[in-house]
């Protein structure tokens, strides 16, 4: 069934069509009854609209959970495999959560977790001595410090 909104037009002609067969109190009633049925074909409209709006939300937000999972169960997963100790560094040591690695500018890294099996998402001082968070390459890496100048 197709969907379509009543218009002032449409009700004015109902009006007279009610006004032509019903006379009187009848016609009243015919039209009340009329009106009562306007208001609630207008009430299931707004309903309807409202439904609508909250599937698009519960899709999107479906979405996203999805998303998420899928980046939570990826991440578990590489978790599982640092803890097998199947991420090492540039040496073939294999890095723990929480290790301190040194770059090859020689600064030191914390390792606060996988990103992938050849990324780590580390914490340490940047260049101006600034703490910042970023990805670093696991063969960048090194149990032992080791300066820029003997590279």
């Amino acid at each position: 069934m197709g969907k379509k909104k009543v218009t002032d037009k449409d009700i004015r002609s109902i009006e007279f069509a009610i006004d032509s067969v019903f006379s009187g109190a009848s016609g009243e009633a015919a039209k009340q009854t009329f009106y009562s049925l306007v208001e609630r074909a207008e009430e299931t409209g707004k309903l309807q609209n409202d439904l609508n709006s909250l599937r698009r939300e519960f899709n999107t937000l479906k979405g996203e959970y999805k998303k998420v999972s899928h980046r939570f169960s990826n991440f578990r997963k590489l978790c599982h495999a640092m803890a097998r100790k199947e991420i090492v560094d540039a040496d073939g040591e294999p890095i723990l959560f929480g290790d301190i690695l040194y770059g090859e500018d020689g600064r030191a890294w914390t390792v606060l977790g996988p990103s992938s099996k050849r990324w780590l998402f580390v914490s340490g001082m940047n260049v101006d001595g600034e703490p910042v968070k970023q990805l670093v390459m696991t063969e960048w890496l090194t149990r032992t410090p080791c300066k820029a100048e003997e590279k």
